[in-house]
């Protein structure tokens, strides 16, 4: 089972008895909620942080993870909740401990520069590096925008030119950055596998040439 589906049960476990228990105990729930009782406080908003962080939409169908909207949603939870209740929910994750949680995390660390890529040729394709006109950067920004809200319009812009370099960039950088030529590769690759059971894209760039592409680029957004 993978990383990601093991976190999910336990998680989904947690859910089960919360469910369970207020069904059980629908009155006394309801007189804790109207008196605001730490704990029952505590458990409906661990609850709602469980519902906004680990939304299984968060991620796309090759396991992507939506950051922004992981960030949105944090920001939400806050409001609803305050900083304090996010604070102490992630005291709590800390206190228990789990190897599950630990194991997400350390992977997720790992696989960070692997996301980073499409912010870092995103800074590139509008910096003043590129032959793009101030026109197809705007047509770049719009797209950036719609894939998000209105992806059928964004499929709109899919033959772009820009958006075609976009695309292609980002794909190979993240090649080279799963080969074995590049430094954590391998580690970024088994980290992919275990959170998404997908492994590398491919071996299209290796050795010195997976090092240049990535050192070109990282050049490129400095």
């Amino acid at each position: 089972m993978r990383v990601r589906e093991r976190f999910n049960q336990v998680n989904g476990d947690y859910a089960t008895d919360l469910e369970r228990l207020e069904a059980d105990n629908a009155q006394l729930l309801a007189k804790l909620e109207r008196t605001e009782e730490p704990d029952a406080y505590f458990d409906k908003a661990f609850a709602r942080w469980a519902d906004l962080m680990y939304d299984p939409d968060l991620e796309d169908n090759v396991g992507r993870r939506d950051w922004d909207q992981v960030e949105e949603n944090e920001a939400l939870f806050v409001a609803e909740y305050g900083e304090d209740m996010k604070a102490s929910i992630r005291a709590f994750l800390d206190e228990k401990d789990l190897p599950i949680i630990k194991e997400m995390d350390a992977l997720k660390k790992t696989i960070e520069p692997y996301w980073d890529v499409a912010d870092q040729v995103q800074d590139l394709v509008l910096s003043d590096k590129l032959p793009f006109s101030e026109e197809e950067k705007n047509e770049f920004r719009a797209w950036l925008r719609l894939r998000k809200s209105a992806p059928q319009t964004a499929a709109l812009f899919t033959n772009a030119r820009v958006v075609s370099f976009y695309n292609e960039l980002v794909n190979d950088m993240r090649v080279a950055m799963t080969s074995e030529g590049y430094p954590g590769g391998g580690a970024i690759d088994a980290a992919r596998i275990k959170l998404y059971g997908q492994g590398s894209l491919g071996d299209i760039r290796s050795g010195e040439g997976a090092m240049e592409l990535i050192g070109t680029i990282l050049e490129g957004v400095r």
